[in-house]
């Protein structure tokens, strides 16, 4: 029995396959025809096919065309019922364009059919579902079992009755010119049955408020070929590298689309958590592989911000895309979230892009494409590109503003390098969570953690790996307790920026230049903290640097660090403080057997009370631990004062030290009794100390070591 079932269901999902569109252009009329040619259409129907979608993309002519259906194989035909998408009046025949649907269950094949030709050609397509669209050819609809809100159901935007066709354009090399209404395009393929379709193009970069091109939002006019169209209204003049979309009207139109199906998805009702009251769960929409057109934000919060999410998913990102129209209606000011407002219980958003292509929605305030707020939410495979804002801001592609169990996996937020305004990729504020694989790239602000202190909770955030790209200075205000594992960050003057009151965790990874850019790895305010492990940290060319630290204890170093330099940067930026190894109070170390310092040497040696004898460190020495050596000069005595100056600030208070004579590598020999060095300063930027070579004099021209070591307290 098991198997049985196994094979129906992959026998069903076989069928579902196969309901693709089809297309064809007609050309002349015939009383009768039983193939897809020039005068008609034909489309297969099988026992998995509930409804039907007819629609004729353009028909110049007035060409007139019958909806029919066969029984029997074709054997014979009648006339079908249609309804329009924007009408519960059911036709037979049309001799304009539109899109049409009706219920084919039982049937074996539908029609399209040119029955008198008049001129020019009839763009015509069918498309098949598997829900049945309605009880009769005119009569109540039914999607999924309900015509509002069916428990669980998932609402296809293609689907009657939202009817919503997809078949779109973007393009981002328009050309226009002052001499007639001609757009050309050497990238996108233009069709016949695109004319009619609302078309608007935006010159980069663009801001709040500015016009379009001088045509507005317009309809394509005439096909001319595949790369070049006409258009109504104004003359654009000439322009180049225009951003266009071109979408079809269904999309959009009253009581269809996306917009309908999600109201219908919609609930009133809490979303399923513990411990409350909930039922009538919301529906999610589901949007099939297409270029999608939409007016309006689809706007999740009813009145709580508690109702249960309505889910969208596409097909895949890059496949299902909604594009804004000119006329776009942003509805979620205040709340952020121009395109998805998702304050309510349970978001969940996967596989589909949003492409703004530079329309300039008026956001009224700072806002972003998406807003997610609710707990838990889970958003996968979600981009947002080409936005480009140059009135405030920054605008991001996705922000968090506020929530808890968040997982976002691999959000993708591009936009155009050219562009002069305050885009944004990810914005986290006030929430925990975690975010797998992002790819952040060219805005003006790829990353920014605002007011999340986790603190005591523990609870936090989390980057897994990915990529935040070129472009920008990711940054933390106010953030406690954000872990970066192996994510790569490049920026633009440093890789990443941190506050002074942040805290933030680094466990591999890259930090710095984007290619041989100019740039610096990571910079501290006084009072951050940033803890780094297993990192490569880059400085390009001079002026920049691997590390800045403002204040002491800003950088930890916890082992495994690398800092490559290149073109004249420096490890550290002049004036910062070095990286600090933290250990806990009281805490037994185990170094093992072989210790090597490294770093660099203090900037100063001097000996007084000697003659005219000088000092110099050893090769290898540093602010920690060295060699001086003294070559005695002039009048000598058995004394001397010698002072170092640090490279760097040696702790918060003072430094410890000691010293040591030392024969080895010398000319000159340190008496049997030499008295133990004496120190006189400890300072956090200096040390000295008495020499005395038991009243023997040092040797003119000769050589004198001594080892030191200091710590920092």
């Amino acid at each position: 029995m098991k198997k049985i079932l196994q094979l129906a269901v992959l026998i069903l999902a076989c069928s579902v396959s196969l309901h693709a569109q089809q297309k064809q252009s007609l050309t002349a009329s015939a009383t009768s025809c039983t193939s897809t040619g020039t005068t008609c259409l034909i489309y297969g129907i099988d026992q998995t096919m509930g409804a039907a979608v007819f629609t004729v993309g353009s028909n110049s002519g007035g060409n007139t065309l019958q909806f029919e259906a066969s029984g029997d194989n074709a054997a014979t035909w009648v006339a079908l019922n249609v309804t329009p998408s924007n009408s519960t009046t059911a036709v037979t025949s049309t001799t304009g364009t539109g899109t049409w649907q009706a219920n084919v269950a039982g049937y074996t094949q539908v029609r399209i059919r040119c029955s008198t030709f008049v001129s020019g050609s009839a763009v015509v397509s069918i498309l098949t579902s598997i829900a049945s669209a309605r009880s009769s050819g005119g009569g109540t609809t039914i999607v999924n079992g309900a015509g509002s809100n069916p428990l669980g159901a998932s609402l296809n935007i293609k689907a009657f009755p939202y009817s919503a066709v997809g078949d779109g354009i973007f393009l981002v090399d328009g050309v226009t010119n002052a001499g007639n209404n001609q757009l050309t395009s050497a990238t996108a393929t233009f069709r016949a049955g695109i004319v009619g379709y609302v078309i608007t193009c935006y010159k980069l970069p663009q801001q709040i408020g500015a016009a379009a091109w001088a045509a507005g939002q317009t309809t394509v006019a005439t096909f001319v070929n595949s790369s070049t169209i006409t258009y109504t209204g104004t003359n654009a003049g000439v322009l180049t590298g225009l951003y266009c979309t071109i979408t079809n009207t269904a999309d959009t139109a009253a009581g269809a689309g996306i917009a309908q199906a999600f109201s219908d998805a919609k609930t009133t009702f809490n979303g399923a958590t513990a411990t409350v009251s909930y039922q009538n769960p919301p529906s999610k929409v589901y949007i099939p592989k297409g270029l999608f057109g939409f007016a309006a934000t689809l706007n999740n919060l009813i009145t709580t911000g508690n109702e249960g999410c309505v889910g969208i998913e596409g097909d895949a990102p890059g496949e299902s895309v909604l594009i804004p129209t000119f006329t776009f209606t942003n509805t979620a000011i205040g709340n952020g979230g121009w395109a998805i407002q998702d304050r309510c219980s349970g978001v969940y958003l996967r596989n589909f892009t949003i492409e703004q292509a530079s329309n300039p929605i008026t956001f009224g305030s700072a806002s972003e494409a998406i807003a997610v707020w609710g707990s838990p939410a889970f958003v996968q495979n979600v981009q947002v590109f080409d936005s480009c804002y140059t009135s405030g801001g920054p605008i991001y592609g996705i922000a968090v503003p506020a929530g808890s169990d968040i997982v976002i996996e691999h959000p993708k937020v591009v936009t155009q390098g050219s562009c002069g305004g305050n885009t944004g990729g990810l914005s986290w504020s006030g929430s925990e969570g975690d975010i797998y694989s992002p790819f952040l790239s060219n805005t003006n602000q790829n990353f920014a953690c605002v007011n999340s202190v986790a603190g005591n909770n523990g609870a936090g955030i989390r980057t897994w790996g990915g990529v935040i790209d070129e472009g920008s200075v990711s940054s933390w205000t106010n953030c406690v307790d954000f872990w970066s594992i192996g994510t790569t960050w490049t920026g633009g003057a440093n890789c990443v920026s941190i506050d002074a009151t942040s805290i933030v965790w680094f466990f591999g990874g890259y930090c710095g230049t984007f290619a041989t850019n100019t740039g610096s790895g990571p910079t501290v305010a006084s009072g951050g903290q940033m803890y780094a492990t297993g990192m490569h940290i880059r400085g390009q060319n001079a002026a920049n640097y691997c590390w800045n630290a403002v204040a002491a204890g800003g950088i930890f170093d916890e082992g495994g660090n690398s800092c490559t330099l290149a073109g004249g940067a420096t490890t550290y930026k002049a004036g910062s403080f070095p990286l600090v190894f933290p250990l806990q109070i009281n805490a037994t170390t185990q170094l093992g057997g072989r210790q090597t310092v490294s770093g660099t040497a203090p900037s100063g040696c001097s000996i007084t009370g000697n003659g005219t004898s000088t000092c110099a460190l050893a090769t290898g020495s540093t602010d920690a631990a060295g060699t001086i050596t003294i070559t005695a000069a002039g009048t000598t005595t058995a004394v001397g004062l010698v002072s170092i100056t640090y490279n760097q600030t040696t702790g918060t208070n003072q430094t410890t030290c000691n010293a040591n004579y030392s024969n080895n590598g010398q000319t000159g020999t340190w008496a049997t009794g030499a008295i133990p060095a004496i120190f006189v300063t400890n300072t956090t930027s200096a040390m000295s100390f008495n020499i005395n070579n038991a009243g023997t004099n040092l040797t003119a021209t000769s050589t004198y070591g001594v080892n030191y070591q200091c710590y920092g307290q």
